[in-house]
């Protein structure tokens, strides 16, 4: 798929980074914009229905919020420059809310 690029906005289109149904976006030139992820999914997806499920859950558990908050925390303490490493940190605390609200 072509790479996408809003000359208005600046995103730039990264693919779905191997999740189907979700397409990232990033900046490169504006490091202030780092802070957060864009993705843009089809109404009817599962990746988007996923991501809903989620955040409904978090929003409805705020002990579950706060504990994926906590080990966010300490996933950009301690891979400040490691994306797989944050998400490997990451990833047995998100399988866990995951069965908690009912995705796996």
């Amino acid at each position: 798929m072509a790479k996408w690029k809003c000359t208005v906005c600046g995103y730039i289109h990264e693919g779905d980074l191997g999740i189907k149904d979700r397409h990232a976006f990033k900046y490169s030139d504006k490091p202030h914009l780092r802070l957060h992820h864009l993705y843009v999914c089809p109404q009817d997806s599962a990746e988007l229905h996923r991501h809903l499920v989620f955040r409904d859950f978090l929003r409805s558990h705020p002990s579950a919020a706060a504990q994926y908050g906590a080990v966010k925390e300490t996933a950009a303490r301690l891979y400040p420059n490691d994306i797989d490493g944050y998400i490997r940190h990451k990833s047995p605390c998100i399988e866990e809310l995951y069965k908690q609200c009912g995705l796996k």
